[in-house]
Order: structure tokens, then sequence, then C-alpha cells
């Protein structure tokens, strides 16, 4: 791992399958170290609504990294949420949609561009995100 630099963090929040959710202090230190190692977070929040227990909410990564002193809210973020796993919860319902934060525009276009060309939903996964 010497002379490896990480580009990107991924986070998996609530986790499948265990379903444990992480903190909001927790959500807060994983901005605060992709903020100095000048990393790229990586939210998949595609469980954010099957969450059981009320004794620890979900806190999403923007609203944590937006709860941080004015310095961490230029953190590069990607955070995503599906259809078929998320306020639907029926498989083969393939639609989603996805937050970019402090992307460059050029950083944005492709990643729009790369999303457009693989990933495609069924007509009910489009009337699943419109719901």
């Amino acid at each position: 791992w010497k002379g490896l630099r990480m580009k990107a963090l991924y986070v998996n929040n609530p986790s499948n399958a265990t379903g444990t959710v992480l903190s909001e202090e927790s959500v807060k230190e994983i901005v605060r170290f992709a903020k100095e190692k000048g990393m790229l977070v990586l939210a998949d929040e595609t469980y954010q609504e099957n969450v059981y227990f009320e004794t620890n909410p979900f806190t999403s990564v923007r609203k944590a990294m937006y709860s941080l002193p004015s310095d961490f809210h230029d953190v590069e973020l990607l955070s995503i949420h599906s259809a078929a796993r998320g306020f639907v919860g029926e498989p083969g319902k393939r639609g989603g949609y996805m937050h970019i934060t402090n992307f460059t525009p050029e950083a944005q276009a492709q990643t729009i561009k790369m999303c457009s060309v693989l990933l495609c939903p069924n007509l009910t996964g489009q009337v699943a995100i419109d719901f």
C-alpha cells in the first residue's frame, strides 16, 4: 500500500444486510477524514427509508457535511438512492437518483453521461421515483 493514494471513500449507510446505521458523529468523522485526505465520498444511502429503530436515526453524509463548519462544505460527494431498496422497496424497480455535490462542471457532466449510458430504469422504476 505504500505509495498509493486513495481517491474515494465508499460509505454504505444504513448498511445492507445488517441494517447498521452510523451515528451522526461517525458520519461527520467520515466527512472530516475525506476533507483531510482530499477524497471523494461515494455515499450509498439506498436503505435510508429502511431504519427500524429510532434510537439511532439515519443522517445523510450531505446533512452531516453541512452541519460542520463551512470549511468542510467543499468535500466532493456523490449520494445515491434507489426505489428498489428504499421507500418503495420492490426488487426490479430500477429507478433511483443521485445527488452530486461540489464536482467541477466537467466532472459532473462526465458522471451524468456515464450514468445515462449505463443505467436505464424500466417504466415502473421511473414511476416509483416520481412517486
